[in-house]
């Protein structure tokens, strides 16, 4: 589906306090590596990004959330001002607590059955710019988290900028096949299915 215009998706940066999210956001507006602009905001607490996807231009709006919020995210109806397209679920790699918040926050959203087929979702273990000796979580940890939950998994660096690029293209890609298909099943009135994917 081909829009005119750049196509807005909101994706939530979801994780702990102590995962410093706002750094994330500010590596993703201000990561010399860009090819596409940034759109500012000042006194808001999101970034907006453009980014160019199949020749597509997605806007990215990246919000700062909490867990209350990535709840609401996933119950919320598509039309509600408060839905999400995807979530970025994040843990520090030299943390310990903030990865079992993660998996804990998976777990509860399987066992709970929600139906979360229209919210892309992205485990991302941040700080992988760290040493071996400095981490707590190994990447082949993260890998099986992702694998567990059926998520796309990936290490980001909100220091390097690694992978951030990568991040944003392939949440923004999931997101308009998402949409693509949903449009597709609702015009057959075929009943959706719930994944954690």
């Amino acid at each position: 589906m081909a829009y005119p215009f750049p196509h807005v998706i909101k994706v939530l940066v979801v994780g702990d306090n102590t995962v410093d999210k706002g750094l994330l956001l500010r590596k993703f507006e201000n990561s010399e590596r860009r090819d596409y602009p940034f759109v500012s905001t000042i006194g808001i607490p999101y970034r907006v990004r453009d980014v160019s996807v199949d020749g597509q231009t997605v806007r990215v709006q990246l919000w700062d959330a909490g867990w209350t919020e990535a709840w609401t995210a996933v119950d919320a109806s598509s039309h509600d001002a408060l839905a999400a397209s995807a979530l970025l679920l994040v843990y520090d790699v030299t943390r310990e607590d903030t990865y079992e918040s993660v998996r804990t926050w998976l777990r509860s959203v399987k066992s709970g059955g929600r139906c979360t087929d229209r919210v892309v979702m992205m485990v991302l273990g941040d700080n992988c710019h760290f040493q071996r000796d400095d981490r707590q979580v190994t990447w082949e940890r993260g890998k099986e988290l992702g694998r567990e939950a059926h998520v796309a998994f990936l290490e980001v660096s909100s220091v390097t900028a690694v992978n951030l690029e990568t991040t944003l293209k392939s949440v923004a890609r999931a997101v308009l096949a998402k949409e693509s298909a949903a449009a597709h099943q609702s015009s057959s009135n075929n009943k959706s299915t719930c994944s954690l994917q």
